[in-house]
């Protein structure tokens, strides 16, 4: 059984997974992740006995942008995905979760990713998102969150990784 444990920065598995797992246009740089870590972001490591993937969310409010999310390819297809997510929902149970995703472009992997968020009670917002100039799809993991919260969310997060001062 998988766990979620909060850590204060990314472990070097986790590093690793994080250069690993997503693409250039899709990643930061890890100065920007550090920068929300006391303004919302959240990092946590998941573990069977040893680390096996990694999410990084911002929460603002009661909503919960989940940013980044991967399982070490040695333990893909072996339900610790599926687990993940209910870990997730389970730690925000008072929160609203959404995530972005690659477009579909055709390709059996992001085929195969958004079947798996489908399988596991996502719902697709049947919207794009620019994030860091970069186009995703939007899911919902929990709760209802507007197509506007969505966007608000994802601005407010990239105004604070890129440096930008919170009004209050």
């Amino acid at each position: 059984m998988i766990s979620a444990v909060r850590k204060e920065s990314f472990t070097d598995f986790m590093h690793s997974l994080y250069m690993s797992a997503f693409s250039d246009i899709e990643r930061i740089p890890y100065a920007n992740i550090e920068r929300t870590l006391d303004r919302g972001g959240e990092i946590l490591s998941l573990e069977d006995g040893g680390p096996v993937g990694m999410m990084y969310s911002f929460i603002r409010d009661d909503v919960v942008f989940l940013v980044y999310f991967a399982i070490d390819e040695r333990y893909r297809s072996k339900g610790y995905g599926s687990q993940a997510l209910d870990a997730l929902r389970r730690i925000h149970s008072d929160k609203r979760i959404f995530i972005v995703i690659e477009p579909m472009d055709g390709s059996e992997e992001r085929k195969r990713r958004f079947a798996f968020y489908l399988r596991n009670g996502c719902k697709d917002m049947d919207m794009e998102v620019i994030s860091d100039d970069a186009p995703f799809d939007a899911m919902t993991i929990q709760g209802d969150v507007s197509e506007q919260e969505i966007r608000d969310s994802v601005a407010y997060y990239e105004m604070i990784h890129n440096g930008g001062k919170v009004r209050q």
